[in-house]
C-alpha cells in the first residue's frame, strides 16, 4: 500500500473519488474557492491518499487543515473517507501517517461523525463533545431561539474592554499570537489572517480583549448572522489567555445591545465552565428544553451536538471555526 501526500495534478481524480464514494457532492472538494482556501499548497494538496500501486485508483483519503506554520504544526482532519471494499485498516493507516510522517504535534477533528469515533478510539485518540453556551438578550419573545427556560445570568463587572481590529495591521499592532504558543492548538498570525480576514464567504469581527493594564493578550472572533427578521451573534474562536473571557461579560452584553441581536452563542471544548459562567453565559442542557440552533443558513430550529477527537487531549481546546467548520453550507445538484 502506497500512502503519501496528494499532488496538485491529482485534484481531479481526488474529486472523482469523493463524488463516487462519499454519497453526495461535498462542497469542500467541489467548490473552487473552498479548495483554494483549505487545500492547495504550492504543487501539493493538503490530503493524504492511499493506493495499492502507483497506477491504481485512490482507495482512501483524508484532508487536513493546519493551524500554524511551525516545524511541528497542529492540524484538524477533514473529509476522511475509505472505499467500502478497501478495508477499515487502510483508513486508520492514513490518519496514523498524517499524525506521524508530517510531524504534527497535535491532530484533532471538529464535528466528527459519530460512527467514526470508535475508529479514533482504536487509534488511541480521546473523543468527546463540545459544550454549547449562550446568553440571551432581555426580550419578551424570540424568533430564532426557542426558549422554554429563560435564564439571563449576572456577570462580573471589570475594567476590561473590547477593541475591534478592522484589518491585520491593527491586529498586529496590538496582539502578539506568540503569547499563546503553548495553546493546543497554536494559531499563528498567518492562520488568523487567512482564516478571519481572507475567508471567501463570511465577514468576521475580530476583537482584542484589553485588560486593566491596556494589554491585549487574547482575541475573540465573532460573526453576526441575520435570520428570521432579527440577528444572532456567534463566537467562533478564542485565542490567547482563556481566563480573560471571564472578565468581558459587560462587553458581551454591550455587543448584544449595539448589534441588536437576539442572543450570542459559543461552542467550545476545554474551557472551564466557571469562565463562561462568570461572563454571564448559560450552558445549553437537554433538560431545559431550549433550542439554540446551530443551523442558521438555512435556519433549522434544532439543537446540534458537535463531536470531536484528539490525539493529545491534555490542554486541548476546540471552537466552532476550527478545522473546516463555520462555513457556508452549499448544496450541489
Amino acid at each position: 500500500m502506497i500512502i503519501r501526500r496528494a499532488k496538485l495534478d491529482e485534484l481531479g481524480e481526488l474529486r472523482e473519488f469523493y463524488n463516487t464514494h462519499w454519497g453526495w457532492q461535498h462542497p469542500l472538494i467541489n467548490v473552487k474557492r473552498f479548495i483554494d482556501f483549505y487545500f492547495i499548497d504550492g504543487e501539493c494538496l493538503n490530503f493524504i491518499i492511499a493506493r495499492e500501486t502507483d497506477d491504481s485508483e485512490i482507495v482512501s483519503a483524508c484532508g487536513y487543515v493546519l493551524s500554524n506554520s511551525t516545524d511541528n504544526p497542529d492540524a484538524w482532519t477533514t473529509l476522511w473517507l475509505t472505499k467500502k471494499d478497501a478495508g477499515t485498516n487502510i483508513g486508520l493507516q492514513i490518519v496514523n501517517h498524517m499524525a506521524t510522517e508530517i510531524g504534527l504535534r497535535l491532530l484533532s477533528t471538529n464535528n466528527a461523525k459519530q460512527n467514526t469515533l470508535v475508529l479514533y478510539k482504536f487509534l488511541g485518540y480521546e473523543t468527546g463533545k463540545m459544550d454549547h453556551y449562550y446568553r440571551l438578550s432581555d426580550k419578551e419573545s424570540y424568533n430564532v431561539a426557542i426558549v422554554n427556560h429563560r435564564e439571563i445570568l449576572p456577570y462580573e463587572t471589570t475594567q476590561y474592554s473590547l477593541k475591534l481590529f478592522k484589518n491585520p495591521q491593527e491586529l498586529l499592532n496590538t496582539f502578539d499570537p506568540s503569547v499563546s504558543l503553548s495553546n493546543k492548538p497554536y494559531k499563528d498570525l498567518k492562520y488568523i489572517v487567512k482564516r478571519f480576514y481572507n475567508f471567501p464567504f463570511y465577514n468576521y469581527l475580530v476583537y482584542g480583549i484589553i485588560d486593566e493594564q491596556q494589554r491585549c493578550r487574547s482575541i475573540i472572533v465573532l460573526r453576526k448572522v441575520d435570520v428570521n427578521y432579527t440577528s444572532a451573534l456567534r463566537i467562533v474562536d478564542l485565542i490567547g489567555k482563556y481566563d480573560d473571557f471571564a472578565r468581558i461579560g459587560s462587553c458581551i452584553q454591550e455587543l448584544l445591545h449595539s448589534q441588536e441581536c437576539e442572543y450570542i452563542d459559543f461552542y467550545c471544548y476545554g474551557i472551564a465552565p466557571e469562565i463562561l459562567e462568570k461572563a454571564g453565559f448559560s450552558k445549553r442542557e437537554e433538560r431545559d428544553g431550549n433550542v439554540i440552533p446551530n443551523y442558521l443558513e438555512p435556519y433549522a430550529p434544532i439543537n446540534k451536538e458537535l463531536y470531536l477527537s484528539c490525539n493529545k487531549i491534555d490542554g486541548f481546546v476546540l471552537f466552532k471555526a476550527d478545522g473546516d467548520q463555520d462555513r457556508l453550507n452549499i448544496e450541489l445538484i
